[in-house]
């Protein structure tokens, strides 16, 4: 599992449109930095709505393509199995490629923004730099989750587009159609899911709090995931 993991990531890396999406970013960041000057409280406030809908959108479109859409064009995944590999382990070592990638993509984002900073003079104290961390974590987590639901249709249908459409989806709507649910019937529907545990662990870290158990259960639904997807996998018949 550890050479082809490896083996993902060498190919993925080296592969040019995997950088579309974060030369855009680049792109926007250098545009921002010759305007106008920003202030915490301004960045901190629009940090919520990038980091709960564009910036998910750009990361989980090049690593959801890259991950799993050259895979099944070239073939590669059906040839790991064919060669021993257990589908489980296949799945685990593409959620692995998404780890690594994504996280990346959050380093990526939270280095512009340091330089942001840097670029305004913009000095940060303590509480204000965790509270930033907090954030981004967060949303990585949720991004995390986003990706694994989405890898469950692509082994139901062996469709890359099929399970790029349903992460965007999610993406686009999954919060606010349980938010809404949530103020509407006063049950956690919001909360429970994986997206609501990130916020929780995030809120409750800010304030000092316990904030790992409700990690835990972001990893729970990670599991939970990844478990249907091997159910799904492994009942697939494929041309070894």
């Amino acid at each position: 599992m550890r050479r082809l993991i490896r083996a993902d990531l060498r190919r993925i890396l080296a592969k040019p449109g995997f950088y579309i999406c974060p030369l855009i970013s680049f792109a926007l960041f250098i545009y921002g930095l010759f305007s106008s000057s920003i202030e915490y409280d301004s960045y901190y406030s629009n940090l919520d709505i990038q980091l709960a809908y564009i910036y998910p959108f750009l990361v989980l479109l090049p690593i959801f393509t890259c991950v799993y859409g050259d895979e099944l064009r070239s073939g590669t995944m059906i040839t790991a199995i064919g060669r021993g590999l257990s589908r489980t382990k296949v799945i685990l070592a593409k959620f692995i490629d998404t780890v690594l990638l994504s996280l990346a993509f959050v380093l990526f984002f939270l280095l512009m923004d340091q330089i942001t900073f840097d670029r305004f003079s913009v000095v940060l104290t303590k509480v204000q730099i965790l509270r930033v961390f907090s954030a981004y974590a967060a949303a990585w987590l949720q991004i995390l989750g986003f990706c694994t639901f989405a890898a469950i249709f692509v082994y139901l249908t062996w469709n890359s587009s099929v399970g790029l459409v349903a992460g965007l989806i999610s993406i686009a709507f999954s919060k606010m159609i349980l938010d809404w649910l949530q103020n509407r019937t006063h049950l956690p529907f919001y909360d429970v899911t994986f997206l609501g545990q990130a916020d929780m662990a995030r809120r409750q870290f800010d304030a000092g709090n316990m904030w790992m158990h409700h990690v835990f259960f972001v990893l729970l639904w990670y599991a939970l995931f990844l478990t249907v997807s091997a159910l799904i996998f492994n009942r697939k018949e494929l041309d070894l």
